[in-house]
């Protein structure tokens, strides 16, 4: 396939790869304690993990509802400075 060419690497084991480098082994969770919330860090597991790492690349890559980027959504984007789009050229 298209990957093969590529990479000159088996497909099966580049996805593998790509799987276990963007599982996470560490994760931040809510603790309460005395009315105070604090984020301590705490291991993932494996399975947690892994399932992780294939939610995230297909949640992104969905499309999103709400407002469009800049400057899709501005109708006068002309009279904006392309550097800084939220100052105006006088």
């Amino acid at each position: 396939g298209l990957i093969g060419e590529r990479t000159g690497g088996d497909p099966i084991e580049l996805f593998e790869t790509a799987v276990k480098n963007a599982t996470p082994l560490v994760e931040v969770r809510a603790r309460h304690v005395g009315g105070a919330t604090y984020q301590v860090p705490m291991e993932v597991r494996q399975e947690r993990g892994t399932a992780m790492a294939l939610r995230w690349p297909v949640s992104l890559s969905r499309p999103r509802t709400g407002r469009r980027l800049w400057p899709a959504h501005h109708t006068d984007w002309q009279c904006c400075n392309s550097r800084w789009p939220s100052k105006r050229i006088a």
